[in-house]
């Protein structure tokens, strides 16, 4: 057997670099879960096999219930959240935006996990800790204990197809006795996880390898704490039921009870009040039987404590099953167990010099007093050593996210590594932004607009609540969980680094329209604060000469905002902002920004760069970013949290050219995929310059920016660039559509411009006939169409009322 682990070392390099996904992972603990249903066939097996181990059945409903309820998705995306800082805490992320420094979480390698004998459902728990973590897991059983672990394991890696979940997980019965071979295992681990008691500890410590990592879940003690204000009938009742329910086998059941008191006769009247609970209540709660050393041990303390009653010192008293040990020195005693409590006085001013002593041991403070006492009472405890103080009643139960024995078992199950580059980093967010995404082919349903808005969300994952502009329809509600809120700010934030904001030196003000449920605003004010850069929360106010003076005020020399808010922005401060020159970069988003617009701001009032704050939508949330090497409407994809296609326009084949859909991976309430996000795009083929990968696009409009008038389709994207590439047109522009003026006369077309920049009718019309066949064969030969050019201020075209975009397409045939 000396040689039989030496593999290890091996297997554990071979199975790190298999690669297992968070997502993956978490995917196959939903799975192994719907294996603990009632009337599943792995709980009916489990079941089975923990009854003939002789675990009494509410335990087992219990145990069971609570590995199902631990496995859920939510609960362990908050616990990485909570625990590690991120759902997916191994990706090294920017953790100063003034330099390039990343950070993240590595496995430790190989854990092995020494679990004790007497609680069936931990080891099985730790190694998905493990798991969790990144790790290799080893699970050492001892040769008493009952097959539900190794089962599980087994069952659990069944649970993920690739094999890379089975590579991760190893068990075997090796009795601690045998220190030869506990020694030989130990020694392939770069962590050990160890349960027990004092001397099983010390012994896995000592033969622990130097530079190997030693998480001892050592032996604890809890209490329990009244003042006489807390001496309540529902908090003795409480009481009992902590000491009753599983025998005080859990760490955090109270042993001893004290009083806070310096009177015999208080500490005799609480006992006696006391043992009446117990009497009423122990019966009716199932009881495990000690074996024959636990119960000579209790007979033991019991007979010593009664011989202290005739010095005065000590008191019992006994009932069905149970016993209180009456003690009028106040030291901390740890107790025989079986529902064997200690009743003890004890004044405040003894509190921290009885208990600190024992501080290395001492776990959970159950308090029942007045919420002043208890505020008093957690302060001094804490300094004493105690890890947890909670209600009296609770002490055994827990919160989601709330630390083991003081501290985050993933923590323990895993190294902080860092990454500090140099300059070539200082536009990267985090590293997989620059690491190839496997293609994954999806089938399956189209999600169209209706699809989206007919998705039920539950209030829980319904925190936050925005809506779309309706530029291109009805307005749509999107809800989001906080957590996936700022997660997706967070992807947006590393956009904007992309694009070339500098958190360092970017003075930023952020002029996207807010209020009305809108996002844009409140989006990127959360995605400035995540970059830690300097900003000023304007929004897009109307009066436009008192936001450039604050512009010029603060010195805010990066504005993000809409193109067209922009615009006018710049048209109401024209000699202002020709005169301080102070605006050098413009992030925009929301709606397409003509290259003729951009030339005309970059050479009368010297921004130097102007490129996409993010593209996204309010419904599946950010999508995309511009590097420094893009332009116009080209855009990286965030392909590792979300999953793209190109469709045809016509049908759902995969194109080049067509609709995009997408995938989202970072939304917990509401299923996105295969979304139809109303967006016409182009494949861009080759690498980009700045050395991402994966798919990149062109984004050449939206579904509704396509109409058909006149028996032809015209693309108002593709009209607004003709005009401005081959007139020059740096305006905005609108396009109307009305049915004929009476029955069978031709359909309508009105070009909306902005009077201060539009050419001549008849340079329109030139441009469009050479570079628009359509509109040659519909206005002039076929006749079914007729068109004219209105000309307005740029406050009179339409606009969506929340968010302020410019509506490209109003058809009036639809009314």
């Amino acid at each position: 057997m000396k040689n039989s682990f030496e593999s290890l070392a091996q297997l554990t390099g071979e199975a790190l670099s298999l690669p297992l996904s968070t997502s993956e992972l978490l995917a196959a603990f939903v799975k192994f879960a719907e294996g603990l249903n009632e009337g599943a066939e792995f709980r009916s097996k489990a079941t089975t096999i923990l009854k003939a181990a002789d675990i009494p059945e509410h335990e087992i409903i219990e145990g069971l219930d609570g590995i199902k309820a631990f496995l859920q998705t939510k609960t362990l995306k908050a616990k990485l959240r909570r625990e590690l800082g991120d759902e997916d805490p191994f990706a090294l992320r920017r953790v100063d935006f003034q330099q390039a420094v990343f950070e993240g979480w590595a496995p430790l390698g190989l854990i092995v996990h020494v679990a004790p004998s007497n609680a069936w459902t931990v080891g099985f728990l730790s190694v998905v800790e493990g798991l969790l973590a990144g790790n290799v897991n080893f699970l050492k059983l001892s040769s008493g204990e009952s097959d539900f672990a190794i089962e599980a394991l087994t069952q659990l890696a069944k649970c993920e197809p690739s094999g890379a979940l089975r590579a991760r997980i190893h068990a075997a019965r090796v009795p601690s006795s045998d220190k030869e071979q506990m020694k030989n295992l130990l020694a392939q681990a770069d962590g050990v996880a160890a349960w027990g008691g004092e001397e099983a500890i010390r012994s896995l410590r000592e033969m622990t390898p130097e530079g190997a990592r030693f998480v001892d879940w050592g032996p604890k003690i809890s209490f329990a704490y009244f003042t006489p204000a807390g001496v309540t009938p529902d908090a003795l009742m409480g009481l009992v039921k902590e000491v009753c329910e599983g025998d005080q086998q859990a760490c955090s059941a109270p042993q001893c009870v004290y009083l806070e008191t310096d009177e015999k006769e208080a500490l005799d009247a609480f006992s006696q009040a006391l043992a009446i609970t117990f009497e009423a209540m122990a019966s009716d709660i199932p009881a495990r039987t000690p074996d024959m050393a636990e119960q000579s041990e209790i007979t033991v303390v019991t007979r010593m404590q009664e011989l202290k009653r005739a010095l005065g010192e000590g008191d019992t008293i006994k009932g069905d099953g149970w016993r209180l040990l009456i003690d009028s020195k106040p030291g901390l005693r740890p107790s025989p167990l079986y529902r064997s409590l200690w009743v003890k006085a004890i004044t405040r001013r003894e509190l921290i010099g009885t208990l600190r002593p024992l501080r290395r041991y001492l776990q959970t403070a159950g308090v029942s007093a007045t919420p002043l006492e208890t505020t008093q009472l957690t302060t001094m405890l804490s300094t004493a050593g105690v890890l947890r103080v909670t209600p009296v009643g609770s002490m055994m139960g827990s919160y989601e996210g709330e630390p083991h024995d003081g501290v985050f078992a993933l923590t323990r199950y895993a190294k902080r590594i860092s990454l500090r580059g140099d300059e070539r980093f200082q536009q990267i967010g985090r590293l997989d932004e620059l690491k190839p995404t496997p293609a994954t082919k999806l089938t399956g349903k189209i999600m169209g607009k209706e699809d989206f808005q007919a998705m039920e969300v539950s209030d829980e994952m319904a925190a936050l609540t925005f809506r779309s502009g309706g530029s291109s329809g009805a307005p749509k509600f999107s809800r989001f969980t906080y957590a996936d809120y700022h997660a997706q700010m967070r992807l947006a934030g590393y956009g904007l680094l992309a694009a070339g904001l500098s958190p360092a030196s970017d003075r930023c003000m952020n002029l996207f329209f807010g209020g009305g449920l809108y996002g844009g605003f409140v989006s990127f004010f959360t995605i400035l604060e995540q970059l830690e850069a300097v900003q000023f929360p304007m929004a897009a106010l109307p009066e436009h000469e008192a936001v450039g003076e604050s512009i010029v005020t603060h010195r805010a020399d990066t504005l993000l905002g809409m193109p067209s808010y922009l615009v006018q922005l710049f048209a109401a401060n024209d000699a202002l902002f020709k005169k301080h020159r102070i605006v050098k970069k413009i992030f925009y988003g929301g709606e397409h920004f003509q290259e003729s617009q951009k030339r005309h701001l970059q050479e009368t009032y010297g921004v130097e760069l102007i490129a996409s704050a993010a593209y996204g939508s309010v419904d599946a949330g950010p999508l995309g970013y511009q590097c420094t090497h893009m332009k116009g409407s080209e855009h990286h994809l965030h392909n590792d949290s979300h999953t793209f296609e190109i469709v045809a326009l016509d049908s759902d084949t995969p194109s080049d050219n067509g609709r995009l859909l997408a995938t989202t991976h970072l939304r917990e309430g509401q299923n996105i995929r295969r979304y139809d996000l109303g967006d016409l795009v182009r494949r861009l083929p080759d690498a980009c310059g700045c050395g991402r990968p994966g798919l990149r696009v062109e984004l050449l409009g939206r579904h509704g920016d396509v109409v058909r008038v006149g028996s032809s389709f015209f693309n108002y994207a593709r009209m607004s660039r003709v005009l401005a590439e081959e007139a020059g047109y740096a305006g905005e522009m609108q396009l109307k559509i009305l049915p004929g003026e009476k029955p069978g006369a031709p359909e309508q077309m009105i070009l909306i411009l902005d009077e201060s920049k539009a050419p001549p009718n008849a340079v329109i019309e030139k441009i469009f006939i050479q570079h628009e066949p359509d509109f040659k064969e519909a206005v002039l030969q076929d006749r079914v169409l007729t068109w004219r050019v209105e000309r307005v201020t740029s406050a009179q075209l339409e606009r969506t009322a929340g968010s302020g975009k410019l509506i490209h397409v109003i058809d009036r045939r639809r009314v």
